[in-house]
């Protein structure tokens, strides 16, 4: 019999030939659940396996596993998605994207900035650095703050502190203290949106989706990155229009303000989205006024919605709170050990984005040219890498497959950098590879820490890998900062160090482990 608390929502006539409103009737003979306390989700899945196991006795032509040859064969998720996913992401995209545009402005126009206000090149390198230094004290506090109060209010701030900071740069920009301020206030905005992408994806997208829906948060970053680089190839920078350069990234940045407020109206969807994220919903419910829905796709038959139950019962529990998953991810080696070495990968992209202009003897024009280039070739990287992720299947793979090839390409560069700085058919090659190769572990290391360290909560999963990533950006844009010549072979072998290193930790430490996240 049907607990009190559980209600079908879905039907006024028989659905698969059986009543919906007849309590006698199987429980998986509709398409929505209300939920309405924890003793009724027990119930029903208690009910669930009880049902599975006649249910396969009677119907041997229907495995066990039917959710996911039902998920295989048709090509969908067995979840209702809202459709408000892609606004959500959209508005997030403009957001992120204004805000690396910000980040890399001044990179390859060192030589306008030291003459317009009168400051070293070191002084100008601190405006990028700010983005690195910034982050590290103000993440936990932030991944609490959205922790608790959502998806929604993090959003929200970052798009707030993102327009402030533009605007306190385009009113101060004749100052270089002002722009200062104004680039500060912008990393302060970052610390909200640089461990987003694999947030927004586990909240509101199908397991199916999480990869896309990541890679394409971490692509609107990289966009921004090539948007900074390139605007000196289109446009002529100089101290007399440099006013309107900026005004036009206030613009932008306020164009994502009214995105965010304008679409993103809750902090996640009314129904859970993936099995991932179903114990997440039945958190305090017995507190809670209102019921947890689950709204499944009516592309699929009472066998996948019973082993959705009973696995869903399997994973109850899986939740963690903003203290038990600092706790549980610091706990656990594995997940500690790729935090390091995604940090330290990731800190070489960051050290060579600040640096490019540097590293070769080529006029302001075709360095940004070069830089251009760099930043977007980084743009196929999360590409590229969902796309040979659906053709071998397997993470673990792929990620070794990632880390192998940023220390050959990082290597590579090194070499070239040291041995042959003027053959521009070895430098921009060498450049452009390991920025595809560095971008794509910058995704999909995302999507591999937090299946690696599930049930910890995605967003708290992205902000320690991002703290890891702007210490290390940090230490090395700092350390290129002290050197006469980073061009030489010092500062790239000690880039080349740091990936090796880190390539070693991979195979000693993670290759071995097995991926927690439990699948659809």
């Amino acid at each position: 019999m049907i607990h009190d608390d559980i209600k079908s929502n879905s039907c006024q006539k028989p659905a698969n030939g059986i009543d919906c409103n007849n309590s006698n009737n199987s429980l998986f003979s509709f398409n929505r659940l209300a939920i309405t306390s924890k003793s009724a989700y027990n119930a029903l899945a208690d009910q669930a396996k009880e049902e599975e196991e006649v249910y396969n006795d009677n119907n041997d032509e229907i495995p066990s596993n039917a959710l996911a040859n039902n998920a295989e064969n048709k090509s969908t998720s067995i979840y209702k998605l809202s459709p408000e996913r892609w606004y959500i992401l959209a508005a997030f995209c403009c957001l992120s994207f204004s805000n690396a545009w910000m980040w890399i402005t001044w990179s390859p126009m060192v030589d306008l900035c030291m003459e317009t206000w009168n400051v070293s090149d070191a002084d100008v390198d601190a405006l990028s650095s700010v983005y690195m230094y910034g982050y590290i004290p103000l993440a936990l506090p932030v991944l609490s703050g959205v922790n608790q109060y959502g998806l929604k209010w993090g959003l929200y701030c970052a798009a707030i502190l993102n327009f402030v900071g533009s605007f306190i740069r385009y009113i101060g920009i004749s100052s270089y203290g002002w722009v200062y301020v104004g680039t500060l206030c912008c990393s302060f905005a970052q610390v909200f949106t640089l461990s987003m992408p694999p947030f927004i994806a586990g909240e509101w997208f199908g397991s199916h989706e999480r990869a896309m829906a990541t890679s394409i948060g971490v692509l609107a970053n990289q966009s921004g990155n090539a948007a900074g680089m390139g605007a000196t190839i289109l446009v002529s920078v100089t101290e007399q229009n440099l006013w309107a350069y900026v005004l036009v990234q206030c613009l932008v940045a306020l164009a994502g303000l009214i995105m965010v407020y304008s679409w993103v109206t809750k902090s996640r969807p009314s129904s859970p989205p993936s099995l991932a994220r179903v114990p997440f919903y039945m958190v305090d419910i017995e507190s809670s006024p209102t019921s947890v829905h689950f709204n499944f796709s009516e592309d699929f038959d009472e066998a996948a919605i019973r082993r959705l139950i009973v696995d869903s019962a399997v994973h109850q529990g899986d939740e963690l709170g903003y203290n038990e998953s600092l706790t549980a991810f610091f706990s656990d080696s594995a997940s500690v050990a790729f935090a390091i070495i995604y940090g330290a990968v990731v800190g070489v992209f960051y050290a060579f984005c600040t640096f490019l202009s540097q590293y070769v003897s080529y006029s302001s024009f075709e360095c940004g040219v070069l830089g251009f280039s760099f930043i977007a070739a980084g743009l196929l990287g999360p590409i590229l890498s969902g796309k040979i992720l659906d053709i071998i299947k397997c993470q673990r793979k792929l990620i070794s497959g990632i880390i192998i090839g940023s220390l050959l390409t990082v290597v590579s560069v090194w070499i070239v950098i040291w041995f042959y700085p003027y053959n521009r058919f070895l430098v921009y090659p060498s450049l452009i590879i390991s920025s595809v190769v560095l971008t794509a572990l910058i995704s999909e290391g995302f999507e591999y820490a937090t299946a690696l360290a599930y049930p910890v909560d995605e967003n708290i999963v992205a902000g320690i890998l991002n703290c890891f990533a702007q210490m290390f950006g940090w230490i090395m844009v700092y350390t290129g900062g002290e050197i006469s010549n980073v061009a030489g072979v010092t500062y790239n072998g000690i880039l080349s160090m740091f990936v090796l290193v880190s390539t070693v930790l991979f195979f000693v430490a993670v290759s071995e482990v097995k991926l927690r996240r439990p699948k659809d």
